[in-house]
């Protein structure tokens, strides 16, 4: 695992694409922030504050240029044990703001909130002086029939209006998905699992080449709809049918 994080590092790197690195990673963030200087770091709303502070900390130190608080995880760790009401006490801390601001204190790195899935959650995150949002249903995927991150970005990016960038992830496996995200307002898209098959496949070089696919794939469709730059992006060239 250590030798994949750092070719992810050296692609992401090479591609010119930002790379997340979770608080539960083995490899140490120094080792990472040598290979790529566009690195956010992950960390979860659970466990000793105090602890998950430390690690903020210090990957800011390390090179970190942002963090990005995860919530709508409320039991990662899932035990056959857990009970409705252990279950929802869970949930209610992992979706506390007031958790979240002592978790950013004296962070002086901006600091984006990852699981928002709603136009009020996304406007909360806006007052309360969060520099970015993720739309992403990571608890849902737990949870069959919950809506997609595709689905709610239109609204979210809506209720934001242009405050601070939004990035979405969930499934994006082609250069014309990341297209119709940046079409409903993403800033930018979250990608991991064709990066790891080309990981997988052809080492750093293959994840490089599937990086820069999706880039050539994006600018493939920006030509075919006559947008000659990324602000041009907009929700002329799609149509929405009802459900």
């Amino acid at each position: 695992m250590n030798g994949s994080i750092i070719n992810d590092a050296r692609a992401g790197s090479a591609a010119k694409a930002w790379m997340v690195v979770s608080s539960e990673a083995s490899t140490p963030l120094e080792k990472i922030a040598a290979e790529s200087s566009r690195i956010q770091y992950q960390v979860f709303p659970e466990g000793d504050l105090s602890t998950v502070r430390a690690k903020m900390n210090q990957a800011v130190k390390s090179g970190c240029k942002a963090t990005c608080i995860t919530t709508g995880v409320p039991f990662r760790n899932t035990e056959a044990s857990f009970g409705p009401a252990k279950l929802a006490a869970i949930s209610r801390q992992a979706a506390n703001w007031d958790l979240i601001d002592r978790m950013r204190k004296g962070i002086n790195v901006p600091i984006l909130v990852k699981g928002i899935m709603t136009p009020e959650e996304a406007e909360a995150a806006v007052k309360r002086g969060i520099k970015g949002i993720v739309v992403s249903n990571y608890s849902g995927l737990l949870t069959p029939g919950m809506a997609s991150s595709m689905e709610m970005l239109p609204s979210i990016t809506g209720a934001v209006a242009g405050k601070v960038p939004v990035l979405i992830d969930g499934s994006f496996r082609r250069g014309s998905d990341i297209f119709k995200a940046l079409v409903f307002g993403a800033t930018a898209v979250m990608i991991a699992r064709p990066l790891a098959w080309g990981l997988a496949a052809y080492g750093p070089d293959g994840a490089q080449q599937v990086l820069e696919m999706l880039q050539t794939e994006v600018a493939r469709d920006m030509a075919h709809t006559g947008k000659l730059t990324l602000r041009d992006i907009d929700r002329t060239v799609v149509k929405l049918h009802e459900a």
